[in-house]
């Protein structure tokens, strides 16, 4: 290791010994990432950077069993001791591998655009990357510009995403508008106290065969902090605190979320652009608009394989209309009304 990086983290080390407030403003999610992050680079230093930050969320978080696990392997390694994985680490394992995965700097998600809407600000759009068992909470403002407002991380279905029919324990891929919040949503606890309905299927899910229902944004049981990345029947299921949170961005009936497989991640500037330019297309002679005033509010990238979602306000109407790009333009293959 450089004396330049033994250096900065012996600095970094010695805040966190000396002003312990100093990391009161991170989220649990934050300290998580930071002891995994610690841990896998493997110096002393680290170990003793991963064993504190570990242990920091323990106490405040006593549920958060990753926070033990990290905990352990920290001072397995400060201990020079040799440590065999097994099965009952996997669990861990896997929550390690996404936690570490760092956030964007300074890129904004290319599947997502917004567009100037006076008097029907969406206010926030959210964005769950299953790859990565991340929901993402960007702000819109009413000038047609996003901006990254949270994170959460988030378990998806047991066998992963891409629904295709009910009881195949797999999460969606798609568009969802947000439709009713439910108290107590299982007597047992196992959902936690509040589930957020989703609207799967949507007319696309439905004209494609896809089945199944019941996908909602739920909890986990009191003595849980969080399940693993995999863990659901199909739900999105965070921790109690986060749901908590999650409910004050979540306008029911009108709020949107996206959920793909994997965020394209691009410039700003590349952003702003490709906005404008969709924004000048939905407002173009050349999309159909006749009868009432259309006014787009945003639209939403998929994957190369599914068609993109406009979101559509007609009069007091709202819409989502399913288009088809290609090299010839874009073609609307179906528009389904939102009661």
């Amino acid at each position: 290791m450089g004396l330049r990086k033994l250096f900065e983290i012996r600095v970094v080390l010695l805040i966190l010994l000396l002003f312990p407030l100093f990391s009161h403003s991170l989220t649990i999610n934050d300290k998580l990432r930071n002891a995994t992050q610690f841990l896998s680079d493997g110096s002393m230093d680290s170990l003793q950077m991963a064993e504190n930050t570990s242990h920091s969320v323990s106490v405040g978080e006593p549920k958060a069993s990753l926070a033990h696990w990290l905990r352990a392997q920290s001072l397995y390694g400060l201990a020079g001791l040799g440590h065999a994985f097994d099965k009952k680490d996997s669990p861990f394992i896997e929550e390690a591998k996404v936690r570490i995965i760092p956030l964007p700097n300074d890129l904004l998600p290319g599947n997502v655009f917004v567009f100037p809407s006076p008097g029907f600000n969406l206010n926030y759009v959210l964005i769950m990357e299953t790859s990565t068992s991340r929901l993402f909470i960007y702000r819109v403002n009413e000038l047609g510009s996003l901006f990254y407002e949270n994170s959460f991380y988030s378990s998806i279905g047991l066998s992963g995403d891409n629904k295709v029919k009910e009881g195949d324990k797999k999460t969606p891929i798609g568009v969802y508008r947000f439709l009713k919040e439910i108290s107590n949503p299982r007597s047992d606890g196992f959902l936690g106290d509040v589930a957020m309905t989703l609207d799967y299927p949507n007319a696309k899910d439905k004209k494609d065969g896809r089945t199944g229902y019941g996908i909602w944004i739920h909890g986990v049981p009191k003595n849980t902090y969080v399940r693993s990345p995999k863990a659901s029947d199909g739900c999105l299921a965070l921790s109690n605190d986060d749901i908590e949170i999650l409910k004050k961005y979540i306008t029911y009936k009108k709020t949107h979320i996206l959920i793909v497989s994997k965020i394209s991640w691009i410039h700003p500037i590349v952003w702003k652009n490709t906005n404008q330019l969709l924004q000048n297309i939905f407002s173009s002679d050349s999309i159909d608009t006749t009868e009432n005033i259309h006014t787009f509010l945003s639209y939403f990238r998929i994957s190369k394989d599914r068609p993109s979602v406009a979101l559509n306000r007609i009069g007091d109407n709202l819409y989502r209309d399913y288009w088809k790009e290609t090299n010839k333009g874009f073609e609307k293959i179906l528009s389904e009304r939102l009661d």
